[in-house]
């Protein structure tokens, strides 16, 4: 049973630092310690507002309610009434089956929805919320929360949510998921720590059973946000009565909070004046009792609720940053361009050369995985490369001159070459490609953190064009760097170094085919070769043989060397010069070049940045007064 009473003085001084901070409209960003009616439909939880709030709810329509109603009351000296309609996507509905009153109610509704309405008096109220309920035809509504704001002299000082009751079936016309969206937009509310649940149980039913126990066990497990309300007590069977009175001792599934009955005719009846204390039964007790939790509460939240404003706050500046500043002329806009223009583009450079934090997508390993694969592939077909005798000594029969039998004739030795070094330029083309996709991705990412979003989509168009020019010349690049290797010229130490090496490899061939040793013996163990060298016979090897040989030798070691010259190449002076150290200014300049006068802000964005400082606005005023609440009670 809940016996923790608070002195009154501070109870109601965290109840009014919680006020303060609605007034300041903190609640529509951060949710503030409140109390939370659930049950299933028919539980009372209509009737138990009602008493607590003095608002009837609509309960008797053959509509459920879909949406969260939240009444904060507050005491005043002048009674007024105003209900705040959360910003919802409103279907057109067929109000034809509503009496010409009601239906004027949900137009009036309509036409206020994001909006206060100051009333004048509760059944306004009322035919509000029954308005509202009229004109979401029954659609969940998760958008927000419908506000009544009730001030009146000596009223009790609460702030309470009304969620829909738990249904576990459907009627005609309604959807078959119902259930499941109410029951998730209850437990949204259900599992936040701000939130005191008040668990409506009937009497009248079996409490064993009941749904919403099990739902707040699942958040709440110790029941510490939890005080258990038993409704109908004056109706309920003398079984029921015993079950009812265990379950408010705590005997059957204890709540930090406890339990608390009422009666629906607001009579209580004897034997419940009997089973337990005064305090645990009727609706003055319950108020003041929930009044002495929600003011603990407030005083544990706190905290937390300046750490929630700190964190939101930054989060809100951040938005406001991305978002930059109004841009009504355009030399405003021109100069933002080149402001964030140039802090893009230095971010980039840093980004490019490997040194800068928050290097989108890891920019450089990247573009050296495309390289290292590219060099792999390369790698690989040359020292897979076997050029078959048969063919070469074909191919330079049909191709000879007039020099003699194995001179090495420069023209065929070229065509050789190209026709290897060509079937090379595919998966270059493939790797450029990569290259500048990678580049122009990443590059995106950056602009859309960094350069104002009002110029991103054109920035963005001008990146992807600006980098096709420079993709198509590093294609045309790459094809002119396999045409010139048709004409050879570069007969460097890695070439030679290379063929000298083939010729060894190829003169021990020779000897041995000349002088008749076994294959066995060519493993150079023995002193096969050494002796028939040493002997008086002289080897002979045509010089067909010789140059198909030779040939073989120079066209692989030609290809070796060229390998490295074109990778180098293609790495060095394409694609590091034309996309980082030619194409990083390229591309900029074009962004700076840009018509800002063709950009307009659209509405939307207008309106999220005066949200944004409203919101922003909201927090640090809320944060120079839990300041000033904290500098009191120290």
């Amino acid at each position: 049973v809940y016996k923790k009473k608070m002195d009154k003085v501070d109870k109601l001084c965290n109840i009014d630092q919680i006020d303060i901070l609605r007034s300041l409209g903190l609640d529509r960003y951060i949710s503030l310690p409140q109390l939370l009616v659930c049950g299933d439909q028919s539980a009372g939880k209509s009737t138990l507002l009602e008493k607590l709030t003095g608002i009837e709810f609509p309960s008797s329509s053959g509509m459920c309610t879909t949406f969260i109603t939240e009444i904060i009351m507050s005491d005043g000296d002048v009674e007024s009434y105003v209900v705040e309609y959360p910003t919802v996507q409103i279907e057109k509905q067929n109000y034809a089956n509503l009496s010409a009153d009601v239906q004027k109610q949900v137009e009036l509704v309509e036409a206020l929805i994001g909006k206060q309405e100051p009333l004048n008096s509760i059944s306004d109220v009322k035919s509000r919320i029954e308005a509202f309920k009229s004109l979401t035809g029954g659609r969940i509504v998760s958008e927000g929360v419908l506000r009544v704001y009730i001030k009146k002299p000596k009223s009790a000082r609460l702030t309470i949510l009304d969620t829909p009751g738990y249904i576990h079936s459907t009627i005609n016309g309604q959807s078959k998921d119902l259930p499941t969206k109410i029951s998730a937009m209850i437990e949204e509310y259900i599992s936040k720590s701000k939130t005191i649940n008040i668990a409506v149980l009937p009497a009248n039913r079996d409490l064993a059973t009941n749904v919403v126990m099990s739902k707040v066990e699942q958040y709440d497990p110790k029941g510490a946000r939890t005080i258990g309300v038993i409704s109908k007590i004056d109706i309920c069977s003398e079984e029921e009565f015993e079950d009812c009175v265990k379950l408010l001792h705590g005997e059957l599934k204890p709540l930090e909070l406890g339990y608390h009955a009422v009666s629906g005719n607001d009579i209580i009846p004897m034997k419940w004046t009997k089973a337990t204390a005064k305090e645990n039964l009727g609706i003055d007790c319950l108020r003041e009792k929930l009044a002495d939790i929600l003011a603990s509460h407030i005083a544990r939240e706190l905290p937390k609720i300046r750490y929630d404003i700190d964190i939101d706050l930054a989060s809100s500046k951040n938005d406001l940053l991305k978002l930059g500043p109004d841009l009504d002329s355009n030399a405003e806009k021109l100069r933002q361009l080149i402001i964030t223009s140039k802090k893009a583009k230095g971010i980039w450079i840093q980004c490019l050369e490997g040194g800068f934090v928050n290097n989108p997508k890891n920019l450089r390993a990247q573009l050296h995985k495309i390289q290292q694969s590219l060099q792999n592939t390369i790698k690989e077909m040359v020292d897979t490369e076997k050029f078959d005798q048969t063919k070469m000594k074909e191919f330079l029969e049909e191709r000879r001159g007039p020099g003699p039998a194995g001179f090495i004739d420069y023209n065929t030795f070229s065509l050789l070459v190209y026709e290897n070094v060509k079937s090379w330029e595919e998966q270059i083309q493939i790797s450029v490609l990569n290259w500048s996709n990678t580049y122009e991705d990443c590059l995106k990412e950056l602009l859309k953190n960094e350069i104002c979003p009002l110029f991103f989509e054109m920035a963005a168009y001008t990146c992807k064009n600006v980098i096709s020019l420079i993709k198509e010349e590093m294609r045309e690049m790459v094809h002119e760097l396999i045409k010139d290797e048709s004409r050879p010229h570069t007969l460097d130490d890695h070439f030679n170094t290379a063929e000298d090496n083939l010729r060894r490899i190829s003169e021990s061939a020779f000897n041995v085919m000349a002088l008749g040793i076994p294959k066995t013996a060519t493993h150079f163990s023995g002193y096969a070769i050494h002796e028939r060298l040493n002997s008086s016979t002289t080897p002979v090897v045509s010089n067909e043989v010789r140059a198909v040989t030779a040939m073989i030798c120079k066209c692989t070691a030609y290809e070796k060397t060229a390998f490295k010259r074109i990778i180098d190449a293609v790495c060095q002076n394409i694609m590091e010069r034309m996309l980082v150290r030619k194409g990083v200014d390229r591309i900029f300049d074009e962004i700076e070049k840009m018509d800002v006068s063709l950009f307009r802000e659209s509405i939307k964005a207008k309106n999220k940045r005066n949200n944004l400082k409203k919101k922003i606005e909201v927090f640090e005023n809320s944060i120079i007064k839990i300041n000033e609440m904290y500098s009191r009670t120290s």
